[in-house]
């Protein structure tokens, strides 16, 4: 999140009243572009595939960690990927 711009961070709950009323502005387009460059495919595959391959304790083929900074293929064979034993 970007205080101010995607929404708003405070350490006192006490300050959350105010930040409320501050919701308006907020600009939805700023949290749309925000959500959809953290949470393109690629990244949420890649994020799975290394949570994934953390819990299964094995690494990926290539010895690679996945880190959602490029192309990450094809989701569908990537998690078949996962389910080889090996």
């Amino acid at each position: 999140m970007n205080h101010g711009v995607t929404g708003f961070i405070c350490d006192d709950p006490a300050d959350l009243p105010a930040l409320i009323d501050r919701a308006g502005e907020i600009s939805p387009a700023a949290c749309r572009d925000h959500a959809t460059q953290r949470f393109d495919v690629p990244k949420m595959v890649a994020g799975y595939e290394k949570a994934f391959r953390t819990a299964l304790g094995r690494p990926s083929p290539d010895g690679r960690v996945a880190d959602g900074n490029g192309p990450a293929g094809d989701p569908a064979q990537l998690l078949r990927g996962l389910t080889r034993s090996g």
